[in-house]
């Protein structure tokens, strides 16, 4: 006789089996026979289970081998808070079998008929709300043993497991207790109402005084009107409120309030907590009010969340001093968010934050205002950030704002749908009384397309803030809107904010007027397209005429398709014309002005430069991933070969071949999206220089060989050490951040002190022969004047970011600057004489992206600290009246 033993681990749709099987042959005749079944099911348990709704599953119990079997079928494994409280039906071809708790279903034996199907239903036995959104994980094990014999006395066997989940759905409780009326003041720490509505009507209120705190819930309905309120008021400071609200809450004509007195200048508001499985209607005010420092508030609902023209939701400091903050606003919503009333957080020294987490979409309608707005006590004053994600569609009508004094706080927001801009619509503006005074960060993220017929603002008297708008779709700006990140007047050392703009999938038009001037240095524009790309309406980055050290800045438009101009495109100022560069795979440039002249490359694909690393610790040429490396960035939805491209530096015989040998993914392909660092890697001849500027050039093949330029930067300072050069956000403005090398290129802030920089007249331009010779401006002469601050952008790694104002150029040899480690103090900048080549190096000159093939201009003059006498900035004469005279935002009568 001869034993055959097989073992096997096989997996059948979700379910794992282990089998073994004993074969035996007489006088080694072979005879075989197995034991193998399988489970077969096509879902898990669906729907979500409710008081009032099941959830089924389907399981078909197949015979693969040719023995015989009966089997025994229990749940196992049972994990979660969800299990204690499910019922399983279980059916065996139609005839109910168990209809008991899951975690009792065990049964045994069954004597297979092929085909038999089990039909289970799970029903939650509790109407128990801290149920709603809780799961149950376990397992149906089914163990198989031959026909003719017992369980677990030998022959073959087989087990099958099959995996499930179930999900708790949301549900209304059934508020079977009579409505719970409130006419009178009652005065406690905690009132729940369970299983009861409740409706505090004119003259009621719960309260509790001396400041202590306050608890409300209720399973049902809670209703505030005609006069009803909630509060923890005192004279000193006020206690905190909880809402809890199992069914809708409402608030109308009625408020909620935990509020201090006015006679102490240290007397604080308290937190307001708000959480709802339903609906919130707001038509009358929730405030957290504190003389010294306002509570912070914090509002989670289960659905939608409506605030009507007559509603607000504040969180205010007084006015004593100017070390009144306000608190910070957290609001998350299931459904949509509309505010057609107000959301503010006010302090007279700092406003709070206010952060968003939205599952479906955002309105606010024309009058609706939502912003964080700091006072006039002091010159320190800044606004809070607005930070959010949408998954929905954003659509602001009326006012969504940060405004400080002397700072404007960020607007970041992330959205999952389209965007819609109109009306006063988005600013992050500083005030007028310093000339220290910064605009904020805008910075929008679109899945779907975005439009904008209002006003984008990121103004700032000493310096305007930067705007990021990038959507995964067409961006269109019309002949009604602005995007502004303008520079005021009061001084010579005003400067422009950058602006990008990044529109991934498709055609995109600017009808309206785009600008990023001031007094002293205009700002940057980089408009990126993924298809047509067509501009209708003036944009500039002009300078004033305040100072003769007066510049202009760099626009660069560039799309992969056809690029119409129809409009005035400036970059100028007395003292240095900035620049404009195009790409582009085709032009129409009817009835087009620009000043100074473009630089026009061809280029249909979707790859630009993004990053480079002109001094690395280390060796220049070692071997990757150290040395020197440039970063492509495909801002297209198609992958990009660049399999015989190269880069150049400013000399036309420095070339570096993109190989699979010196790349980080080992291949020469841009994934949509994506990005490729190529490194130096030893190579001998292209070289960035350290000390005195460069260029950085990519060709799609060798200079002389049929090669064209495909894009170009440069930089005309020293290079610090481990100091990149980046557009930010990818495919944006040039800036001089930490290195990213094949990550996303981002960006944050802080503020510094910088100190008056002495610099010399610039050397003379070294070139090739063949590149023209550019006249080399002056340097401005820089008077002693007491340190100014100045916003700076940086990475993520708190490194600092200076704009980087160049056009095209060869290195500039022995070129001074002053570089300065970055901290997140307000310390003063240290001054070099010479170039540094140290960690600590960071330049403070702004260089921005233009090159030309083959006259390369000389640097623009780099940016002086220096303050003058106010002046009113030149904007061009046809620009909109929303670009020359700034919205104010209007604190309403509730907030004096």
């Amino acid at each position: 006789m001869s034993v055959f033993n097989y073992y096997a681990l096989f997996s059948v749709s979700v379910t794992n089996a282990f089998f073994g099987d004993a074969e035996t042959s007489d006088t080694n005749g072979f005879t075989a026979g197995s034991l193998d079944f399988s489970l077969d099911s096509e879902a898990d348990f669906d729907p979500e289970v409710t008081p009032t709704e099941d959830a089924t599953r389907t399981v078909t119990v197949e015979n693969d081998g040719s023995l015989g079997f009966q089997y025994r079928a229990q749940a196992v494994n049972l994990s979660g808070d969800l299990c204690g409280s499910l019922d399983l039906t279980a059916e065996l071809d139609t005839v109910e079998q168990y209809s008991e708790a899951l975690s009792g279903f065990n049964m045994l034996p069954f004597v297979f008929e092929d085909p038999e199907e089990w039909d289970f239903t799970v029903s939650l036995n509790s109407s128990d709300e801290s149920l709603q959104n809780e799961t149950c994980n376990f397992d149906f094990q089914f163990d198989g043993w031959q026909e003719e014999l017992a369980e677990g006395v030998g022959g073959f066997t087989d087990q099958e497991i099959i995996n499930n989940t179930v999900t708790a759905g949301e549900w209304e409780t059934e508020c079977t207790d009579p409505t719970v009326e409130i006419t009178t003041v009652e005065t406690g720490s905690s009132f729940d109402y369970g299983d009861a509505d409740v409706v505090i009507k004119s003259g009621g209120a719960l309260q509790n005084t001396g400041g202590g705190n306050l608890a409300v819930s209720t399973n049902c309905d809670l209703t505030v009107e005609d006069g009803g309120e909630i509060l923890t008021d005192e004279t000193t400071n006020a206690g905190s409120i909880t809402l809890t609200v199992g069914g809708n809450l409402s608030i109308a004509g009625s408020s909620v309030s935990a509020s201090s007195g006015s006679n102490s200048s240290t007397n604080n508001g308290g937190d307001i907590t708000i959480n709802v499985t339903g609906d919130f209607t707001l038509t009358g005010t929730v405030t957290s009010f504190g003389q010294e420092n306002a509570g912070d508030i914090s509002v989670t609902v289960g659905d939608t969340f409506s605030i009507s023209s007559t509603g607000q939701l504040f969180s205010k400091s007084g006015d004593s001093s100017s070390t009144n903050n306000g608190g910070d606003i957290t609001i998350n919503v299931s459904g949509d968010f509309t505010v057609s009333g107000e959301v503010n957080s006010y302090g007279s020294e700092n406003a709070g934050d206010i952060t968003l987490d939205l599952g479906e979409d955002f309105s606010i309608p024309s009058g609706g205002k939502v912003y964080s707005k700091a006072g006039s006590t002091s010159s320190t004053n800044t606004g809070g950030d607005i930070t959010g994600t949408i998954d929905g569609n954003l659509s602001v009508a009326g006012e969504l704002a940060s405004s400080g004094d002397e700072q404007a706080g960020d607007i970041d927001l992330t959205v999952s749908g389209t965007t819609s801009v109109a009306g006063t619509s988005i600013q992050a503006k500083s005030g007028d009384t310093s000339s220290t005074n910064t605009g904020g960060l805008i910075a929008i993220t679109s899945t779907g397309n975005f439009a904008v017929s209002g006003l984008i603002d990121a103004y700032g008297q000493e310096q305007g803030g930067d705007i990021e708008l990038i959507t995964q779709g067409i961006f269109t700006l019309t002949s009604s809107g602005t995007i502004q990140a303008k520079g005021g007047s009061s001084s010579s050392a005003n400067k422009g904010g950058n602006i990008s703009i990044i529109a991934r999938g498709g055609n995109s038009s600017f009808a309206g007027n785009v600008f990023a001037g001031a007094d002293e240095t205009g700002g940057n524009i980089a408009i990126t397209v993924a298809g047509n790309l067509s501009i209708s309406e003036d944009q500039d980055v002009n300078a004033g005429t305040t100072s003769s050290t007066n510049t202009g800045g760099t626009i660069v438009y560039t799309t992969s398709g056809l690029l119409t101009v129809s409009s005035g495109i400036e970059a100028t100022g007395p003292e240095g014309d900035g620049s404009i560069q195009t790409n582009y795979c085709t032009k129409d440039f009817t009835g087009a002005t620009f000043d100074p002249a473009a630089l026009e490359i061809t280029n249909c694909d979707t790859v630009v430069l993004n990053e480079y690393l002109p001094n690395p610790s280390g060796s220049d040429d070692a071997a990757m991933p150290g040395g020197e490396w440039v970063e492509l960035y495909n801002y297209g939805s198609s992958n990009v070969s660049v399999a015989g491209w190269v880069l150049y530096d400013s000399d036309d015989g420095n070339e570096l071949a993109i190989t699979t040998g010196n790349t980080d993914t080992g291949g020469t392909t841009v994934a949509a999206g994506g990005y490729l660092v190529v490194y130096r890697n030893g190579d001998g001849d292209f070289e960035l220089n350290n000390s005195g500027g460069d260029s950085v050039r990519v060709y799609d093949g060798e200079i002389g060989s049929g090669g064209t330029l495909r894009d170009s930067n440069v930089y005309t300072s020293a290079a610090g050490v481990d100091k990149s050069f980046a557009r930010i956000p990818d495919g944006g403005v040039w800036v001089d951040p930490v290195p990213t090398p094949g990550k996303p290129n981002k960006r944050t802030r802080v503020i510094v002190a910088d100190e008056p920089v002495a610099e010399e007249e610039p050397q003379e331009v070294s070139q090739p022969e063949e590149i023209t010779q550019q006249p080399v401006a002056s340097e401005p002469e820089l008077s002693e004047t007491p340190p100014v601050e100045e916003i700076v952008e940086e990475t993520d790694n708190s490194e600092q970011i200076t704009d980087n104002n160049s056009t095209e150029s060869a290195p500039v040899e022995n070129e001074e600057t002053s570089q300065t480690d970055e901290t997140e103090e307000l310390l003063p900048e240290e001054v070099s004489e010479e170039p540094s080549d140290t960690d600590n190096s960071e330049q403070i000159t702004d260089n921005n992206p233009a090159e030309q093939e083959p006259a390369i201009e000389t640097e623009i003059p780099d940016e002086t600290l220096v303050e003058e006498s106010p002046t009113e900035i030149i904007a061009p004469a046809d620009e909109p009246a929303a670009v020359t005279s700034e919205p104010s935002l209007e604190e309403g009568a509730s907030n004096e």
